[in-house]
C-alpha cells in the first residue's frame, strides 16, 4: 500500500507544523480531570491558568494537582467550613 500521507516521525512533524489549525478545530473533554493539571494544562481557553492568574499561582501550595484533585480539595474545604 503506497500512500502520500505522512506516517511515523513524519506524521508528528506534520501535526506540529499544523498544530494551530488542529488546536483551533479540536475540543478537549475533561471527564474526571485526573489527567489534566489544573495550573499547567490549557483546559480553559488557550492559556494555562498559571499564566492567566499568575498572582494566585504564586500563592498556591498545590501547583502540580490535577483538576480532579483540586475539585476534591475545594469540596473538602467547603464542607469543612459549614457549621453543622
Amino acid at each position: 500500500m503506497d500512500t502520500k500521507l505522512p506516517y511515523g516521525t513524519d506524521l508528528w512533524r506534520h501535526i506540529l507544523k499544523h498544530k494551530d489549525i488542529i488546536a483551533n478545530s479540536s475540543e478537549i473533554k475533561i471527564k474526571s480531570g485526573s489527567g489534566i493539571l489544573f495550573w499547567y494544562d490549557k483546559w480553559i481557553g488557550d492559556t494555562p491558568l498559571k499564566d492567566k492568574f499568575s498572582q494566585l499561582f504564586k500563592l498556591s501550595r498545590h501547583k502540580m494537582k490535577s483538576i480532579d484533585e483540586v475539585s476534591r480539595m475545594a469540596m473538602a474545604w467547603t464542607l469543612s467550613s459549614v457549621k453543622l
